[in-house]
């Protein structure tokens, strides 16, 4: 079952990325770009648990962690919820925000990445390196903004449980499983035995469409990349994800 921690503003990661960014000096540009999407963590320090929340046009997820074991809850994002993150980080100056470095460790914080093809700008509220006192209300704002967006919308639906099952038995293997362009599971089974590589993960799934890519290798079994756009309806109450040598298919409860 998943639980979701209510969040404190303090102590997270931010990753925002971009389809194209202005010269130097430069805001985002008018028009929201239509690859957007924002990755946000929360942890770090000398804890070992946090939040990661990420956003795109295709898809959302909310992430839980604590001592290797992880919960995802998958989410759909709409246009107009997108636009407002956008605002908020255009009417922030999400880009003029500056750094300070400070002695400080063991620290904790909230970091920022924001990223469009080649070009990457980060910025820092973690560890050693801080925000200055003249931008926190900016940094707090889009850090609000995008919890409350969150919360909202991983409470739009009922979530139904991703089960995963392979047919590659003893046979060394490894399986890793993303959804839209990003890694969210990996399992090897090595000579010895399954290798404890992520930890103990649960997937959830609230009703949408969702991107899956499955990518299987292994010293004696024919490595594959197979895609498939799962369709989760709103009276679904479990979905099966299988795995087989030939093929990957999706089995819905209704």
């Amino acid at each position: 079952m998943l639980y979701v921690n209510p969040v404190k503003v303090t102590g997270f990661i931010i990753i925002a990325l971009l389809s194209s960014l202005p010269a130097a000096g430069g805001g985002l540009p008018e028009q929201m770009p239509a690859d957007f999407s924002i990755y946000l963590t929360q942890g770090g320090g000398m804890r070992p648990e946090g939040e990661h929340i990420y956003f795109s046009a295709e898809f959302g997820y909310f992430e839980t962690y604590a001592h290797r074991k992880t919960s995802k809850l998958f989410f759909p994002v709409g246009t107009d919820a997108l636009r407002e993150l956008y605002h908020t980080l255009k009417k922030n100056k999400f880009q003029a925000i500056g750094q300070k470095r400070e002695k400080i460790h063991d620290r904790g914080g909230i970091s920022v990445q924001v990223t469009a093809g080649k070009k990457t700008i980060s910025k820092s509220d973690a560890g050693m390196t801080m925000i200055p006192e003249a931008a926190r209300a900016q940094w707090r704002n889009i850090v609000e903004q995008i919890v409350m967006a969150k919360e909202r919308l991983i409470t739009s639906g009922q979530a139904v449980t991703l089960a995963l099952s392979d047919q590659y038995g003893q046979h060394q293997h490894d399986i890793t499983l993303f959804v839209g362009l990003r890694s969210v599971y990996h399992h090897r089974f090595g000579a010895d035995g399954p290798v404890d590589t992520r930890g103990d993960a649960e997937f959830f799934f609230l009703p949408g469409s969702y991107p899956l890519r499955i990518v299987v290798h292994g010293p004696q079994i024919p490595q594959y990349d197979k895609s498939l756009n799962l369709k989760i309806p709103p009276a679904a109450k479990r979905v099966q994800l299988l795995i087989l040598p030939s093929a990957v298919s999706a089995e819905v409860d209704l």
